[in-house]
């Protein structure tokens, strides 16, 4: 593979590693925040008529640009290390 293909696989593996934990992450998150705010409901003995629940709409742009910007650290900071060695090279090293 030629570095420009490289780069391009380590890039929409990124990408696809970032989408996946998004997801995975936000739906847990929201399925939990919800599950409190109704217990809460219940335990405070609370039977209003508007909804306790709100999605966090900025806090998830937030933790979405967060993950994005740790992903791609990675990805830089894994290809820079391989730029001016061979790939096979540092493979059997590291399997030593």
């Amino acid at each position: 593979m030629s570095h420009k293909q490289i780069n391009k696989t380590l890039i929409l593996e990124g990408i696809f590693y970032g989408l996946d934990s998004i997801f995975y992450g936000i739906l847990f998150s929201l399925l939990i925040l919800f599950g409190t705010s109704k217990f809460m409901q219940i335990d405070s003995n609370m039977y209003l008529s508007k909804n306790l629940f709100e999605v966090p709409w900025l806090n998830i742009f937030i933790s979405i640009i967060a993950i994005y910007i740790i992903i791609f650290w990675a990805i830089f900071s894994s290809k820079k290390k391989f730029i001016n060695n061979n790939i096979i090279d540092e493979i059997e090293n590291e399997s030593i």
